[in-house]
C-alpha cells in the first residue's frame, strides 16, 4: 500500500514538474519547431504533393483534417492523438526510413501536451452532409425492398428525387423535417427493414450513427451536390504514391520471350505443370452450352437439328448472333 501511494505521489510530482518546465521554457510552435521535423522524417509520404493514406503533415490544417478516416491526427491528450500513437508504435516513420531522434520525439510529445500550438489557429470546417453520404446507407439497408427489382409500397429509395416523390403512403422525406419524414419514422420504429426480412436479404438495421446522418441531411433540406467528373489532370495525384505507381498492375504488359498470344502463354504455363488445354468441345456440347448460357433453356429439337446439320463454316458465330436478340439492342454482338 505504501509503495503504491509513493508511486502515485511520484507520478503527480513528475507531471507537475513537466507542466512547470513547459511554462518556463519556450513552448513549441508547429511552423518553427514541428513542421521542419515532420518534413525531414515524414515528408516523403505525407506532404502536400504526396499524401499517403490521405494524410498531409505539412500544415496544421492537414494534421487536423487527418487521413482517409477523416480523424484528426492531433487531439487534446497525448494518448488520443493519432500522430503520437503512430510515432510511439513505430509506424511513423516506417522501417527502413530515417527515424526520429529522442530529442525530436520529445519535442513532438511536448508540442501535443502543450496544446499543439500554431501561428495559424485551425478553423474547423463543418462538413455538409449531402446525398453522397446518404445514398450508400440507402443502398446498403433499404433498396433490397425499395430499389430497382422490388418497389414495395411503390417506393424507390435510390435517389433523392424518388425519396421526395415517395410511394403509396406519400413522400419518404420532407425537407427540413426529419421527424415528420416517413423514412425516419419507419426506421426509428424498427418497421424498416422488416424483422422477418433481415436474415432473408442479409441486411442489418441502420445503427444510430447512420440514422443521425439521415436526420442531419433531411434537417438541412436534403442538399444535393454535384462533385463533377473525375477528369484527368496534368499534375500527379497526391493520393497516389510512387510505391503505388510501381505496382505490377500499373506497369505496361510485356510479352515473355517466345510468347505470341495469351493462349500461347496459358498453354505454356499449363504444360510446365504437366497439364494442357481442355479438348475442343463437340458440336452438340457447343449448341447446348450456348443455349443454356444465352437463353437459360436447352434448344428445341428443331433448333438443335438446324445447327447440328448446318454446313456453314461459321455456324457457331451465326448461332450466337441468332441467340443474342434475347439481349438489349446495345448488348455487344459477336466480334464487336
Amino acid at each position: 500500500m505504501i509503495l503504491k501511494q509513493f508511486t502515485l505521489l511520484l507520478f503527480i510530482f513528475s507531471s507537475f514538474s513537466l507542466q512547470t518546465n513547459f511554462a518556463e521554457d519556450k513552448i513549441p510552435v508547429f511552423e518553427s519547431d514541428i513542421r521542419p521535423v515532420l518534413a525531414a522524417k515524414c515528408g516523403k509520404c505525407h506532404r502536400d504533393e504526396v499524401r499517403k493514406g490521405g494524410l498531409n503533415l505539412s500544415s496544421i490544417d492537414g494534421l487536423h483534417r487527418g487521413g482517409e478516416s477523416e480523424e484528426s491526427a492531433i487531439a487534446e491528450t497525448l494518448d488520443e492523438s493519432l500522430l503520437w500513437t503512430m510515432i510511439a508504435d513505430g509506424d511513423m516513420p516506417p522501417e527502413g526510413q530515417p527515424q526520429l531522434t529522442k530529442a525530436e520525439r520529445d519535442l513532438i510529445q511536448q508540442w501535443i501536451i502543450t496544446g499543439a500550438r500554431s501561428k495559424k489557429p485551425h478553423q474547423p470546417k463543418i462538413k455538409t452532409i449531402t446525398q453522397h453520404d446518404v445514398l450508400p446507407i440507402m443502398l446498403l439497408r433499404c433498396t433490397t425492398c425499395h430499389g430497382a427489382r422490388l418497389k414495395k409500397g411503390g417506393l424507390d429509395l435510390r435517389t433523392p428525387e424518388s425519396m421526395r416523390k415517395g410511394g403509396d403512403h406519400g413522400p419518404a422525406l420532407i425537407s427540413g423535417n426529419p421527424s415528420g419524414s416517413l423514412m425516419i419514422q419507419r426506421i426509428e420504429s424498427n418497421a424498416c427493414p422488416p424483422r422477418e426480412l433481415l436474415l432473408k436479404f442479409f441486411v442489418k438495421r441502420p445503427p444510430r450513427s447512420e440514422v443521425n446522418t439521415l436526420r442531419e441531411w433531411i434537417a438541412a433540406k436534403a442538399p444535393v451536390v454535384d462533385h463533377g467528373s473525375d477528369a484527368a489532370r496534368t499534375k500527379p495525384d497526391p493520393l497516389v504514391t510512387e510505391e503505388d505507381r510501381r505496382h505490377w498492375a500499373f506497369q505496361p504488359p510485356h510479352a515473355p520471350p517466345g510468347v505470341t498470344s495469351i493462349d500461347h502463354l496459358v498453354r505454356k504455363k499449363l504444360q510446365e505443370q504437366g497439364l494442357d488445354l481442355s479438348p475442343i468441345s463437340d458440336r452438340n456440347t457447343l449448341i447446348r452450352r450456348a443455349y443454356l448460357d444465352l437463353t437459360g433453356i436447352p434448344p428445341a429439337i428443331e433448333e438443335w437439328n438446324r445447327w447440328h446439320s448446318s454446313k456453314d463454316p461459321h455456324w457457331y458465330q451465326t448461332m450466337i448472333d441468332h441467340l443474342l436478340p434475347h439481349f438489349p439492342d446495345d448488348f455487344p454482338r459477336f466480334g464487336t
